[in-house]
C-alpha cells in the first residue's frame, strides 16, 4: 500500500517487477522457508486502489504468482524390493483404475 498514487512504483518491465518482489521482505521470507525462489513462479501485477475499513482508498500494487508444485508422500515399491537402498520403482498398468481413475 502506497501513500500516493504518485509514490507507485513502475511495474511495466520484467526488471521493474523482479525489483519489486524483491524489496517485498516477507514475501521473500515465505518464499525462502518453502524453498521455492521467485523465478518459478509466473507472477501477474496489477495497479489497484486498496478500500480501507474508514471507506477511504489508498493505491497499491497486487501481485498473484502460479507456480506448479509436484510432491511424492510415498514412493510405489515393487513387491521384491528389499531395501530402499536397491528399490525398484513399482510401475501400474495405465488401465488400472485404482491408479488411474476415470474423472
Amino acid at each position: 500500500m502506497y501513500a500516493h498514487a504518485d509514490s507507485l512504483p513502475e511495474i511495466a518491465t520484467k526488471k521493474q517487477r523482479e525489483n519489486w518482489i524483491g524489496n517485498q521482505t516477507e514475501l521473500i521470507r515465505l518464499l525462502t522457508e518453502m524453498g521455492i525462489p521467485p523465478e518459478k513462479f509466473d507472477w501477474r501485477f496489477r495497479k489497484i486502489r486498496l478500500r480501507l475499513k474508514d471507506g477511504s482508498f489508498r493505491p497499491a500494487i497486487r501481485a498473484k504468482g502460479y507456480c506448479t508444485v509436484l510432491c511424492v508422500l510415498k514412493p510405489l515399491l515393487a513387491k521384491d524390493s528389499e531395501s530402499l537402498a536397491n528399490y525398484q520403482l513399482f510401475e501400474p498398468d495405465e488401465t488400472d483404475t485404482s491408479y488411474f481413475g476415470i474423472y
